[in-house]
């Protein structure tokens, strides 16, 4: 298995060839809570995590079977606005660091 490193050419941590990554919570405004994955060395930002885990949410709304979570359309139409909203915000969050999306 190959071992992650930061891709800040300038970070100490490619000297020591030892990379630890680190979450963070994001700092800026917005009703959904992000998370940083960075090098705890340097902080070069290599990606983004929702607290919520948008792709779960996803699936379970895309099930065929009896969701616990839509009990009806109005349930469904609130949860896709939020997966919506917060994918949304992900990719501005992406734009930001100069990550194409």
């Amino acid at each position: 298995m190959a071992n992650s490193k930061c891709p800040n050419p300038n970070c100490t941590s490619l000297k020591e060839n030892k990379t630890i990554f680190e979450l963070r919570e994001a700092n800026f405004k917005s009703p959904f809570t992000y998370y940083f994955v960075q090098c705890s060395t340097c902080g070069t930002v290599i990606g983004v995590v929702d607290q919520k885990n948008t792709e779960s949410l996803i699936n379970n709304a895309l099930l065929p079977t009896k969701n616990p979570f839509i009990d009806d359309d109005s349930n469904y139409e609130k949860m896709m606005a939020e997966l919506i909203s917060q994918s949304n915000a992900i990719i501005a969050i992406m734009k930001k660091l100069g990550i194409e999306v």
